[in-house]
């Protein structure tokens, strides 16, 4: 049995986010999209990050004050 490669499995139609976008605007485009996680990149294709669903289901809703311990 061979070992399949990450070419064959990879997502090559790849949705990507500034990181200045909203958080709403990106549940908007994981749920509008169907997929689960966007990269962040930034100035010159940089990648910064990854913003999943499962980040978006435990980031505070926006104005919630925060526990002293996770800020």
């Amino acid at each position: 049995m061979r070992e399949r490669r990450v070419w064959e499995v990879m997502t090559a139609d790849v949705v990507t986010v500034p990181p200045e976008l909203p958080v709403i605007r990106i549940a908007l485009l994981l749920c509008e999209r169907g997929i689960s996680a966007v990269p962040v990149v930034g100035a010159g294709g940089c990648v910064l990050g990854i913003v999943s669903r499962g980040d978006l289901l435990r980031a505070p809703p926006a104005g919630a004050a925060v526990p002293a311990g996770l800020a």
